[in-house]
């Protein structure tokens, strides 16, 4: 989920950015049967920075991509870190740095395809 929010928030608003980070924690939140608030307000949180970067000018690449998945899932765990403490702090940092090491790889698979869809054409 992060993941795919994160490389699509580049290609969309501020305003979009934060509406799929919205449906992204509801989704998430609804499926993990926890309480959603933390989910949502983190993924929302999440779009609408990654999509303020992104419209700030910034070339949209490869490179841009994996950053910004490796970022988001970092900004989104973090945050759901304060927000909801998990009860074992080391294993929880060390789930998120592999999963935003493995997001920021796959985010190049996720971004080649959603640019051939949703990037300028010529």
């Amino acid at each position: 989920m992060l993941l795919i929010l994160s490389v699509l928030c580049l290609f969309s608003s501020r305003q979009g950015g934060a509406v799929l980070g919205f449906f992204a924690g509801w989704i998430y939140g609804s499926l993990d049967g926890a309480n959603m608030w933390q989910y949502v307000l983190t993924r929302t949180i999440a779009g609408y920075v990654i999509a303020s970067v992104a419209g700030s000018g910034i070339e949209r690449r490869t490179l841009t991509a994996v950053l910004a998945a490796f970022l988001g899932v970092f900004l989104c765990q973090l945050t759901l870190m304060f927000l909801a403490p998990p009860a074992a702090l080391i294993h929880f940092l060390g789930d998120t740095i592999r999963t935003a090491v493995y997001n920021g790889v796959l985010a190049t698979l996720v971004y080649a395809g959603l640019n051939r869809i949703l990037g300028p054409r010529l």
